[in-house]
């Protein structure tokens, strides 16, 4: 029993490292919506030291003017299990300083037996391009396909444009490049 325990508390451990180490901004609150975990990049992002933050309402991170204005964040901060979970979403957050920075988020719910969290994965707005390029491999989105197979074929015509012009050169006597 007590090399089970031991083993439970080494994976406990190494999960939390990871992701502590993580870049993305990650938060996770109790089912009372109080925060548990706020690791190194949250800290960063939000200017406030996790001590500042642990058992604090999650809603103490945002305004109430954008949560008022935003139904995830309303949501998120709001008592209840109804929050919107598993999808990506843009918001706006305010550290510290009270700078206003735009934000990817994507809300998990997680339980084990009785006991349910939240964890927020949060990626400050430049890394859009990356979550889309992720999006759109792994979720197939149906509409960044057809512009990629848009793209695919234009690039297919402009290669054989080139074999054409190469080919006219060669046969006009110019050397191979």
């Amino acid at each position: 029993m007590q090399e089970q325990y031991k083993e439970t508390e080494h994976i406990k451990l190494r999960n939390e490292r990871t992701l502590e180490g993580a870049l993305d901004a990650i938060i996770t609150t109790s089912h009372d919506n109080k925060i548990i975990f706020f690791n190194h990049a949250a800290e960063e992002l939000w200017g406030h030291d996790r001590q500042e933050i642990m058992n604090h309402d999650v809603g103490i991170l945002f305004s109430h003017k954008i949560i008022e204005e935003d139904e995830f964040l309303a949501a998120y901060a709001g008592p209840g299990d109804s929050k919107i979970t598993g999808i990506r979403k843009k918001i706006k957050i305010v550290t510290k300083k009270k700078e206003e920075k735009k934000v990817l988020i994507l809300l998990s719910r997680t339980q084990v037996e009785n006991d349910i969290t939240y964890t927020a994965f949060i990626q400050p707005g430049e890394g859009k391009m990356l979550w889309e390029t992720v999006e759109c491999m792994f979720f197939g989105r149906k509409k960044n396909q057809k512009q990629q197979l848009g793209r695919i074929d234009e690039l297919e015509k402009e290669n054989a444009s080139l074999k054409q012009m190469l080919a006219k050169a060669n046969a006009d006597g110019l050397p191979d490049m």
